[in-house]
């Protein structure tokens, strides 16, 4: 004969203080910009004399913070750039170098070997760059 098992009912757990004070809704005005409407900044000037003026040097000053950090990362970006660029150009003189070691010390066929597995790397990213190009923003 069969035995049906079934599990124990599912009890919800008992909410903890934190988690009834999180559970409260808030209501949140988005402006299509950044300026709310006449009669919320006049409503605000009634609750808070210099309200509007706080949330004007807060725009301000988020509008700076933000500037500051574009110009960073454009920064960076530009940088990181430079360094991959003179890290390829490093591995080149690198290779160059390894190339006429081979070839002074009597190996040619290794020295043709490495030389020719460097230009046709090369070449293939020549290729690939000119059918990639980088895009550029249209304005």
């Amino acid at each position: 004969m069969p035995v049906h098992y079934a599990p124990p009912p599912i009890t919800p757990p008992m909410p903890s203080p934190q988690l009834h004070l999180s559970q409260h809704n808030y209501h949140l005005n988005a402006y299509p910009n950044s300026l709310p409407p006449g009669e919320v900044l006049a409503g605000w000037k009634e609750v808070l004399p210099d309200a509007p003026e706080r949330y004007f040097s807060y725009i301000e000053a988020q509008a700076r913070h933000r500037q500051a950090l574009e110009k960073f990362t454009l920064w960076a970006n530009a940088g990181l750039a430079y360094l991959t660029l003179f890290g390829v150009f490093l591995y080149l003189v690198l290779v160059l170098g390894v190339v006429i070691a081979l070839i002074l010390t009597d190996h040619t066929s290794g020295a043709v070997v490495v030389g020719s597995l460097h230009l046709a790397a090369i070449l293939s990213s020549a290729a690939y760059i000119l059918r990639h190009p980088p895009r550029v923003r249209q304005k």
